[in-house]
């Protein structure tokens, strides 16, 4: 399991991050209903049938917490990334 994409975007009035991402296996299919949480934190949401998720995170260098039954649960610093 992977994240295969990701960017970001900031909403100005709240200082909130948006992270978007699609979740895939080994053979880059989508992973429905995979856990995304931000690390230390009670923020967190699943990917849609097509393996994708949404975030609005306090800050640019948390790290994704990303389960699924059957895989390694993978953490994913986002680390400033946009894509």
């Amino acid at each position: 399991m992977s994240a295969a994409e990701f960017s970001s975007q900031t909403d100005q009035q709240q200082s909130a991050k948006k992270v978007t991402g699609t979740i895939v296996d080994e053979k880059g299919e989508p992973i429905i209903a995979a856990s995304v949480l931000v690390d230390k934190t009670t923020i967190g949401t699943v990917t849609d049938v097509n393996g994708k998720f949404q975030l609005n995170i306090p800050s640019l260098s948390a790290t994704l917490r990303i389960t699924y039954i059957g895989y390694e649960t993978q953490n994913v610093l986002i680390n400033g990334r946009s894509s």
